[in-house]
């Protein structure tokens, strides 16, 4: 690496880990004032403010979710048979104990299972200040 790739990738990373501190405090403050102002309009029973330079409002979104176990209950309580298993699969899978416990007994040799083993790798960059040694004095 020539000596200007090097001070770029060193001002990068000093930037990036400056950033990142930046950011995290920055996200700490901006829940802080959004938790206050959401608090105040309940308080108030409003759903928006508008200042010289700025409107506030509430926007409601919802997400549904579904339990399975209770549709299948619905679904057997309400359809035909037929209907029915149309709707629900059985799905295999595998219970990892027991193959633990099928390997270790030798009913399988694990190297069988090596074609299907696979490996996820995650990289994560982090950054942390160096930590400077005292100077004696």
């Amino acid at each position: 690496m020539n000596k200007v790739e090097e001070n770029n990738l060193i001002k990068t990373i000093d930037d990036l880990a400056k950033d990142k501190a930046e950011k995290t405090k920055l996200e700490g403050a901006i829940k802080k004032a959004s938790d206050f102002v959401k608090k105040k309009f309940n308080e108030l029973e409003i759903e928006e403010y508008t200042t010289d330079n700025f409107r506030a409002y509430l926007q409601y979104s919802n997400k549904i979710d579904m339990d399975e176990d209770k549709i299948i209950q619905i679904l057997k309580e309400n359809c035909k048979k037929d209907d029915y298993e149309k709707v629900i699969r059985t799905k295999e899978y595998v219970d990892f104990e027991a193959l633990e416990s099928l390997i270790y007994n030798g009913g399988i040799p694990a190297e069988k299972l090596e074609p299907a083993q696979t490996t996820k790798t995650t990289i994560s960059l982090y950054t942390k200040p160096v930590k400077k040694e005292k100077e004696d004095e």
